[in-house]
């Protein structure tokens, strides 16, 4: 890895921190109501399902688990989700619960850029800027 890339690298994970932080979490959960989120996530619930991805990938109530959160967002991101989408490319950015894979992180920011998510389309316009698993493009 250059010095470069492990710059922006650098800049990114520290980028990833800040939005995290600024997030608002719901606190804990009670066992009963992890239950029904599981429950209404397992039939398909993309809302339950986006909501358990963002629990386990930040530790929100639950054990932090990337792998669960991996899981659970791969499921709504393929329901065509934004959010989940941007979740599961900032797994595989981040090489989180996943292997590290910048071609699958541009593919599924590039989905929800698609869909006007804000975050995804400026992560996508840094991996264009840098070359990170997409063509160079300073466009």
């Amino acid at each position: 890895m250059t010095t470069r890339t492990s710059a922006v690298a650098l800049t990114f994970v520290l980028l990833m921190a800040v939005s995290l932080s600024a997030q608002t979490m719901a606190g804990p959960i009670s066992a009963g109501e992890m239950r029904r989120l599981r429950s209404s996530a397992a039939k398909g619930d993309t809302a339950a399902q986006t909501q358990l991805g963002q629990r386990y990938s930040v530790g929100d109530g639950v054990p932090r688990n990337p792998w669960l959160a991996a899981s659970w967002w791969r499921k709504a991101a393929e329901a065509g989700v934004a959010e989940a989408q941007h979740g599961l490319a900032t797994l595989y950015y981040d090489g989180r619960g996943l292997p590290r894979d910048y071609r699958l992180a541009a593919r599924w920011w590039q989905r929800a850029a698609e869909q006007g998510h804000a975050q995804s389309q400026q992560r996508l316009a840094t991996l264009h800027y840098h070359g990170l698993g997409v063509v160079k493009d300073y466009g």
